[in-house]
């Protein structure tokens, strides 16, 4: 009994303060955007992929994750998606945007 008081305690506190006390989404962010450039450093692209979405799922406007999640599309040889990253850039970051053009029609 005292077990189930304590976790609907702990329950009520962790919703009241809110989540954005136990989680530092700015933290997480970074070690996410982290873990994806290793990957795709090491050219494990798939990986690269799945850990540039949740970056973007956690920050969407990060102009640096969209950058990055074009180059890897290209990496996978997905040129119509590297184009809709691009498509996001445009309302991002301009210079992003430009930069990710140039490499998918790289000459």
């Amino acid at each position: 009994m005292r077990k189930s008081h304590a976790f609907i305690i702990c329950l009520y506190l962790f919703l009241s303060i809110g989540v954005s006390a136990f989680y530092d989404r700015e933290k997480w962010l970074s070690k996410t955007f982290n873990l994806s450039a290793a990957y795709a450093k090491l050219g494990s692209y798939q990986e690269a992929w799945e850990s540039f979405k949740k970056a973007i799922r956690i920050k969407p406007a990060f102009a640096e994750a969209h950058y990055n999640l074009g180059l890897t599309y290209l990496q996978l040889g997905d040129k119509c998606c590297a184009l809709e990253e691009y498509k996001i850039l445009k309302q991002l970051d301009r210079n992003k945007a430009d930069e990710l053009f140039n490499q998918i029609y790289k000459k």
